[in-house]
């Protein structure tokens, strides 16, 4: 930071002692961290109050509550209906929770002022990759597998109506407006759809890599392809289009501000934060927030002015003022590689480990930011006087599950409660006993259950996993690898996650003892697999497999050009030693451009032959040869003029003869051209010619006095760097216009040398090309 602001802003670090309430659970190992703190238009726009936020933990199957002011953990509780692994996510509802399971397709709301836990309800297929949106009192299940939205009542879980999509929206390709209109992208480039509650569905054009972002509570098109965002109307139309400083294959995360008609965008390849107006049409603000480029950076959220912009390469968070776009501080909130998550609410920043066991909070004085101690959300596993208690009884959800239906709910082994009171607010009831199940000897609530015999056994042990292998042994991009885990001890749910080892998740999947997955040929090859599988006796510990992914199967195409010429390798232009890794198989396309004399082609070798295009199919490593020569420039060859001696003679019949008293030099059809002639013999010290016997170019040369002053010009202008010799027939061109044709190449290169010397060719009794008399002006 400069010393200017380091002056305006100081970092302050609390110490303080945190003391979360944290429930009793049976783990044997760390618990991985997971998914989202809060996605109502997911990320850029967060819907929270009242000073708490919500954050999920997958590893552990919990959900925690944070409240900002006082900087502590209010509560850890079980997530409804999940076990440890599942996917989970939390979009902030009020002071309540609404908790997204994606493993079972469930969705329940947990209660922010009685912590109460409802019922899961289904909402997808177990495993569908959902998007959770909340707009009023609506909540958006937008599911990409079924092409579905299913609307909720966003209290009581209802189902209120289900949407087509006709669209496979990705991540960050859909959105709700203040409206309360939902727009979505296909990914598969059919377009932007929006729909209303009144059923109206409008469509628009739309790339299948952009994006929609609210802006001030107004969608807006990021369009990554062309590099520009478009606001859009009640019709669907864009309004207006704006610039967005971005390259087609950027990998940017994008930030719509909810105070201002700006855009931010985070660019992994430049390290910096590009910023939008849309009120200005101006997209050249930049704030450098990286060192080096090549970054993984996280979902940023505003705090008023503020920008926040998480770094998971370095597991930093950099702090941007947006009135004057500086960097005011930056903050280490997680190891290196973890997924950091960011919400703004009230004034307060939290963030979440979703790798690690910790969340916290960023407060701002007035004056500067301050990063409180970090809050740990569960016990890690060497923590044995605090655990997570985990319910047992899970049913599985069904596989075609209806939406808005009951979920089957697990029965807790045991209750959990608040071993702290929360600082503030009402404090929450205690906790209903689980009702008996059918043909149970137990008690309901108030009697006294009759003493049982003591347990004879000890605790099931977790189970855990012995083995994880890859199949093939060398995974290979573009190709189909399988996982295959061996374990011991009883198991109820299995949790895979593949990600990159810079933490970039690239797949889950809960299936039992294998899962299989293709690498992308562009990805990081540097990938982990991780397993974990849950039992009674609670979670293993996470079994890790390290991989290198080796890039798909290429033959090269090895290009040797010798003799200083160009050839073209399906566009491509090469000059020395080239090379093109391809798949086996494809057609390389070889051709030699016409415009680069004095470079003339000799000829291929190798798989190609002739002088002609050459089309080779690379099946395996293959060369090419292609061999030119430079061509000889021909000498000048010029006659000194007795200037002195020029004459006009009168022939008779019509006919002027130019002569310097020794030889004829020219004969003219008027007596003007004769004069103008005379002129520009006079003007110049000789007469120079290419070809000779049969001259293909004759021109006036020597030193000079300027240009000659005639009664009429008659020239023709041309950009001598765009003279060049075309070897079908040595023709001299420049530009569209044939200035001379040669009948070998020497020649050729003399004329070329003389047309790139001067920018325009005039002529005296010219009836066609190259005319009587020729001379060359600058």
């Amino acid at each position: 930071m400069s010393p200017t602001l380091a002056s305006r802003f100081r970092a302050v670090t609390r110490s303080r002692n945190v003391a979360p309430t944290l429930v009793t659970v049976l783990v044997a190992a760390p618990l991985v961290a997971a998914v989202v703190t809060g996605e109502g238009n997911p990320i850029d726009r967060l819907a929270q109050s009242s000073g708490s936020a919500w954050v999920a933990s997958e590893g552990a199957g919990t959900v925690t509550l944070i409240d900002g002011p006082s900087e502590e953990v209010v509560d850890t509780l079980p997530a409804p209906g999940a076990a440890a692994g599942d996917v989970l996510s939390v979009v902030q509802r009020e002071a309540s929770a609404l908790v997204s399971n994606q493993t079972r397709g469930t969705l329940a709301r947990v209660d922010g002022a009685t912590y109460a836990a409802g019922t899961p309800v289904l909402v997808a297929d177990p495993g569908s990759p959902v998007t959770v949106l909340q707009g009023g009192d609506q909540a958006y299940v937008v599911d990409p597998v079924r092409r579905t939205t299913a609307v909720l009542d966003a209290d009581a879980l209802t189902l209120t109506a289900t949407i087509s999509l006709a669209s496979t929206p990705g991540s960050g390709q859909s959105a709700v407006d203040d409206d309360g209109r939902l727009w979505v992208v296909d990914s598969e480039g059919t377009g932007l759809a929006s729909f209303r509650g009144d059923d109206r569905v409008v469509r628009a054009p739309a790339d299948a890599r952009a994006q929609v972002i609210l802006v001030r509570g107004r969608a807006v098109l990021a369009d990554l392809a062309h590099g520009q965002l478009g606001t859009l109307g009640g019709d669907g139309q864009v309004d207006r289009w704006s610039c967005l400083d971005v390259r087609p294959d950027d990998t940017v995360q994008l930030l719509g501000s909810d105070t201002a008609d700006r855009v931010y965008a985070a660019v992994a390849q430049t390290g910096n934060v590009v910023v939008a107006r849309l009120d200005t049409g101006d997209c050249q603000g930049v704030v450098r927030v990286a060192e080096e480029a090549g970054h993984d950076f996280g979902p940023m959220v505003q705090s008023d002015r503020f920008l926040f912009v998480p770094d998971r390469t370095t597991g930093r968070t950099t702090i941007i003022d947006t009135a004057d776009s500086t960097v005011v501080d930056s903050f280490a909130l997680t190891p290196p590689g973890n997924r950091l998550e960011l919400a703004s609410k009230d004034g307060i920043v939290f963030f979440n480990d979703l790798d690690g066991d910790t969340a916290g909070v960023l407060t701002f004085d007035g004056e500067t930011w301050t990063q409180g101690e970090a809050l740990q959300k569960y016990a890690p596993a060497d923590a044995s006087s605090q655990q997570v208690v985990v319910p047992q009884d899970q049913e599985p959800a069904p596989a075609e599950p209806t939406p808005g239906t009951t979920a089957p709910a697990p029965e807790p082994t045991s209750e959990p409660t608040p071993s702290t009171p929360p600082p503030a607010g009402p404090t929450p009831p205690v906790a209903a006993q689980p009702a008996p199940r059918a043909g149970s000897d137990s008690p309901g609530p108030g009697s006294t259950p009759t003493p049982g015999p003591a347990p004879s056994d000890a605790p099931p042990a977790p189970p855990s996993v012995a083995s994880l292998t890859a199949t093939p042994a060398q995974v290979q991009a573009g190709e189909p690898a399988t996982f295959e885990a061996t374990v011991s001890g009883e198991v109820t749910s299995w949790s895979w996650r593949i990600a990159t080892s810079g933490g970039t998740e690239l797949a889950t999947a809960t299936s039992a003892f294998s899962t299989g997955f293709t690498f992308p040929a562009d990805g990081d090859p540097n990938v982990v697999v991780t397993v974990t599988v849950s039992g009674p006796g609670g979670s293993s510990a996470p079994r890790q497999l390290a991989l290198t992914v080796a890039g798909p199967p290429v033959a090269t195409l090895t290009v040797t050009v010798a003799g200083g010429g160009t050839i073209d390798v399906d566009g491509s232009p090469c000059s020395d030693v080239c090379t093109f890794d391809l798949t086996p198989g494809t057609t390389a396309g070889l051709s030699i451009p016409s415009r680069q004399f004095p470079a003339v082609f000799d000829g291929w070798g190798g798989a190609c032959s002739g002088t002609g295009g050459c089309d080779v199919v690379v099946s395996e490593d293959t060369a090419v040869t292609a061999a030119f020569h430079q061509a000889p420039v021909e000498p000048e060859d010029c006659l000194t003029t007795d200037r002195a001696n020029l004459t006009i003679v009168d022939e008779g019949g019509g006919s002027w003869l130019l002569t310097d008293g020794t030889s004829r030099m020219f004969i003219l059809d008027s007596q003007e051209d004769a004069q103008n002639a005379l002129i520009v013999a006079q003007h110049y010290a000789s007469r120079c010619f290419i070809g000779r016997p049969d001259s293909e170019m004759m021109y006036w040369n020597g030193p000079n006095a300027g240009e000659p002053v005639l009664s009429r010009t008659d020239c023709i202008s041309h950009d001598p760097a765009a003279a060049e010799i075309i070897r079908d027939v040595w023709r001299l061109v420049a530009g569209n216009s044939l200035l001379a044709t040669f009948e070998n190449e020497a020649d050729a290169g003399r004329g070329l040398t003389v047309a790139r010397s001067f920018s325009r060719m005039c002529f005296v009794g010219r009836v066609s090309p190259p005319g009587e008399i020729t001379y060359f002006l600058p």
